[in-house]
Formats: structure tokens, sequence, C-alpha cells
């Protein structure tokens, strides 16, 4: 009995064995399906999220979370892998555009080269260049649009204020002039962005709004206005007086030489008239002697007194009172 009774025992302790070491299989089983299916899932879920996406009008820069940015390599547009502890750091790779206005209190105020101050509304537009973004995140890190407004800020304050600069004008000028003087800002703020930040800033995207000019200002300066227009205004009547004292002087002198040529035509006219009806009373005469002569030949008169009678006969004759000739016992009598 007791033979029987150990027998089954170790049957009972085998039996349990087993079915422990068929539990731990099963558990060891399972423990390692669980854990191929969380790192499947964990793949599954993980991997994703390692995969960044640029933008078309982005760049970056690639960040770990805990430690620095790899300024040497510029991550251009497209899908990209990264590691679970990075990330990017993106920058604007379009025009971005910086306004000064009255607005929103940012307008920037200068002084005059005739004492005035005024505000100067300006607006232009800039660029990050991929191949200078290094030295720009070096500078500024992420608030490099704060450097490029301050240097914009201190270039047109300096320009508005240096008699070399070639707009240090007065008020009128920045009026009647602005596209020079837009020019002249655009090409320094060109340049120094360029040289400072490593910033593109096209000339042609650079332009002045608007003046702004204080009422009080406006009422001094049209006062000054009015003022120089008044003056121009007596020095302009001065100057009408004078040419119309010289411009009567001018038509009395004329006046004089016109009377003068006058008088002297008159009188030689007159001497010229005088002088024809001589020399034709002189040829008239001449033309009688001629004639008388020729008659006289032709009559065959060479008597002295028949040559007197011939005259006074013909005198006689030639006067528009004689009417009437008679011959009586050969004398002539005329009535």
């Amino acid at each position: 009995m007791m033979s029987a009774t150990v027998n089954i025992d170790g049957q009972l302790q085998n039996s349990y064995d087993d079915q422990r070491e068929e539990f731990c299989r099963t558990c060891h089983t399972c423990s390692w399906l669980s854990v191929i299916s969380i790192s499947i899932l964990l793949f599954v879920t993980l991997l994703p999220l390692s995969f960044v996406y640029v933008e078309y009008n982005e760049m970056a820069f690639d960040r770990n979370k805990f430690g620095t940015v790899d300024t040497s390599h510029v991550i251009r547009q497209g899908r990209h892998y990264l590691q679970l502890t990075h990330e990017l750091v993106k920058f604007p790779t379009t025009f971005q555009r910086i306004s000064f206005l009255h607005d929103d209190n940012t307008a920037l105020s200068i002084f005059t080269q005739d004492g005035y101050q005024i505000t100067i509304e300006v607006q232009f537009y800039y660029r990050l260049l991929p191949q200078n973004l290094k030295q720009i995140y070096d500078l500024y890190s992420m608030n490099y649009e704060i450097g490029i407004i301050n240097l914009a800020k201190l270039t047109v304050r300096e320009l508005s204020g240096s008699s070399t600069s070639g707009i240090y004008l007065p008020l009128q000028s920045y009026i009647d002039n602005r596209t020079y003087i837009s020019s002249v800002y655009a090409k320094e703020i060109n340049k120094r962005m360029l040289t400072q930040l490593s910033v593109d800033v096209p000339v042609n995207y650079f332009k002045i709004i608007e003046l702004g000019i204080p009422n009080d200002m406006i009422q001094r300066y049209q006062q000054t206005v009015i003022q120089l227009q008044n003056n121009e205004v007596s020095a302009n009547r001065q100057q009408v007086l004078a040419i119309q004292a010289q411009t009567e002087k001018m038509v009395s002198v004329i006046q004089a030489q016109t009377d003068y040529t006058l008088a002297s035509a008159n009188i030689q006219a007159d001497y010229i008239h005088k002088t024809a009806i001589s020399e034709a009373d002189n040829t008239i005469n001449n033309a009688d002697i001629y004639g008388f002569n020729n008659l006289c030949n032709l009559l065959n008169i060479t008597d002295p007194v028949d040559i007197i009678e011939l005259s006074k006969v013909l005198n006689l004759a030639s006067n528009p009172a004689t009417k009437l000739f008679y011959h009586v016992n050969n004398n002539i009598i005329i009535s």
C-alpha cells in the first residue's frame, strides 16, 4: 500500500512539473510574441514620424533636440529622413516684406537739411540666400529679421543726416525728388545687407510709400512758400516797372528817330521835287531853244531882228490867254 502511494505521488509530481514547464514555454513564447508585436507596432508608428517634409518655399537645417544645429548642409525641398531625436530648423526661400508704416507706429523719423522733422514710410523685400544661410544663423540664430530691421533703420537715418550721402536735402527736395532719394536708400541698404548680414535686398523692391509732415510744419512751410512767392511777385513787379520805363524810353527814342526820319524824308522829297521841276524846265527850255533854232534854220531866218520877232510871235502863241491873230498891212495884231 505504501509503495502504491509513493508511485502515485511521483506520477502527480511529474505531471505537475510537465504542466509547469509547458506553461513556462507558453509564457516565454507569448512574451517574445508581445515583444515582437510591440516592436512592429512601434516601428509602424514611429517610422512615419522619422520622415519630415520641406515645402517648396522652405529650406532647413538639421537640429539635434538635445544638441547643436548642423549648419554645414542646407536641406532643400522634399521628403527627408531624420532620427527621432532630430528636427528641422526652417527658413523661408521666398521674398519677405519689411514695412515701416504710420499705421503701426513704425515709420522712420528723419531731419531735413532745412531743419524739419518728418516721418518716412518705407517698404522693401528681403530674401535669405542658401549659400549665406550659415552666416545668418551664426549671427542671429532665428532672430535674423530683427537684425535686418535694425540695419535698415540705421541706414536710413545715417543717410538722411550725412552731408556726403547726396540726400541730406531740404524738405522740398524730399517732395520733388522722391524717386532719386528712394534709389539712394535702396542702393545703400542693398550693399549693407549683403556685406553685413549676407541678405539679399533687391534695389527695385525698395520704395518710399509716403512722407509724413506734421500739420504745424505744413503751415510754417506754406507760410514760407507764400512769403517766397510774395517776394518773387514783388521782384517781378519791380522788374516789370523797370521794363516799362525802359520800353517807354525806347519808344520815345524810336519816335524821335521816326520824326527825324520823316522830316528828313520830306525835306529830301521836296528837294527832289524841286530839282526835278527845275531839270524839267531846263529840259523844256533846251527843247524850245533847240526847236526854235531848227525852225529858224528851216525858214532860213538869219537876220537877228527877224529872229527876235519870230521869238516874240512864238512866245505870244504859247500864251494860253492869246485868243486871235490878225494880219493888217503886214503887222500882227493879237487880241
